[in-house]
């Protein structure tokens, strides 16, 4: 799909959903040589939600343009869109979207050396997580405890 910057994909109602999740890949594996690319596919939907009709609810846009801008290392851009991403969630009532969020961007945080900063936003995505029994959020806030000095890591 990168090969061809992600132009073989057909604009149609799953569209979106494809890319973002393509987005959500490469910024996990740092993939920067594909970011900006998607970065660009996703700047014009900013401001608004992936769905796909209504089996799938995956988030604000700019939780992705937020990852993305990370991995390209553009910390003022990705925090704006975290910002932006945890106001709609909040606004939306999405809970698990928010925790999400609120766990990429403490990690873009601590990135940049800012603990104080990260660790208000780990300890309410980790509060969430229990809360709400997600798994996949509660392993990233403790692993991103566990390798980032000066962000307590939780009580056993």
């Amino acid at each position: 799909m990168a090969a061809k910057d992600f132009a073989d994909f057909a604009f149609e109602p799953t569209w979106l959903h494809v890319v973002t999740h393509c987005a959500a890949v490469c910024a996990r594996l740092g993939a920067v040589e594909h970011a900006g690319t998607l970065l660009t596919l996703l700047r014009p939907y900013d401001g608004q939600f992936v769905t796909m009709s209504s089996l799938a609810y995956t988030g604000p846009v700019a939780h992705y343009l937020g990852v993305l801008a990370a991995t390209l290392g553009r910390r003022d851009e990705a925090l704006g869109h975290y910002a932006s991403a945890a106001s709609a969630s909040e606004r939306m009532g999405a809970p698990t979207w928010l925790a999400r969020t609120r766990l990429e961007w403490a990690r873009c945080l601590l990135d940049a050396g800012e603990t104080e900063a990260a660790a208000p936003l780990l300890d309410r995505a980790l509060d969430t997580a229990v809360q709400l029994g997600l798994a996949t959020v509660e392993r990233g806030v403790q692993e991103v405890r566990a390798t980032s000095a000066g962000v307590q890591a939780p009580l056993a």
